[in-house]
């Protein structure tokens, strides 16, 4: 038998598959050693969509259901995921507000809402599912829908957290308490 062959592929499989199982043989009568340089993590800058934004997009949207929910987003600042499986059973009329559980942490909120939101809601269902498209589609498809919207319309550097954002925001400048802040959040 001869000496056995080292190719790229058994070198470089290691370092491209890191959990795959591997047959690589270190490469014979070369001194060097493989040093693996990774690029630092760069994230994107964060910002909340602003109302002018918002506006623009909801006089944009000819979908019914996507505008109610992106107005529904705009006031209560919950995540993309626990406003698209909002219920109707869940608004409570009497008291002005709406009440579901964190989809991410399974925490329960409860949202006092303001008449403009209420007049959101009148709109939808009363029962079942107030978004019946947007709950079965996948976050990320969610994420790739609005930010298209955006694209069209010429709005750069939004996402749909940035709603959460822009909630936040408000709240702060209404000086609301840290407590009040964060249950509303529904962080």
């Amino acid at each position: 038998m001869g000496k056995p062959s080292t190719n790229s592929s058994t070198v470089l499989a290691p370092v491209h598959y890191p959990s795959r199982p591997s047959r690589a043989r270190p490469l014979h009568g070369c001194g060097r050693k493989l040093v693996l340089i990774w690029a630092p993590v760069r994230f994107k800058e964060k910002r909340a969509i602003t109302l002018e934004e918002h506006q623009k997009i909801f006089a944009a949207e000819r979908n019914p259901e996507r505008k109610a929910y992106y107005q529904l987003c705009w006031h209560l600042g919950a995540s993309q995921g626990d406003i698209a499986n909002l219920k109707g059973e869940d608004v409570d009329w009497q008291n002005g507000t709406e009440s579901f559980v964190r989809k991410k942490r399974g925490v329960p909120v409860i949202v006092h809402l303001g008449s403009e939101a209420l007049n959101v809601f009148k709109d939808l269902p009363s029962e079942g599912l107030l978004f019946p498209y947007l709950s079965s589609v996948r976050a990320g498809d969610r994420a790739t829908e609005f930010w298209q919207r955006c694209r069209h319309l010429g709005i750069f550097g939004v996402t749909l957290h940035s709603y959460r954002y822009a909630w936040a925001e408000r709240a702060k400048d209404h000086r609301l308490s840290r407590t009040l802040r964060t249950g509303g959040f529904g962080t």
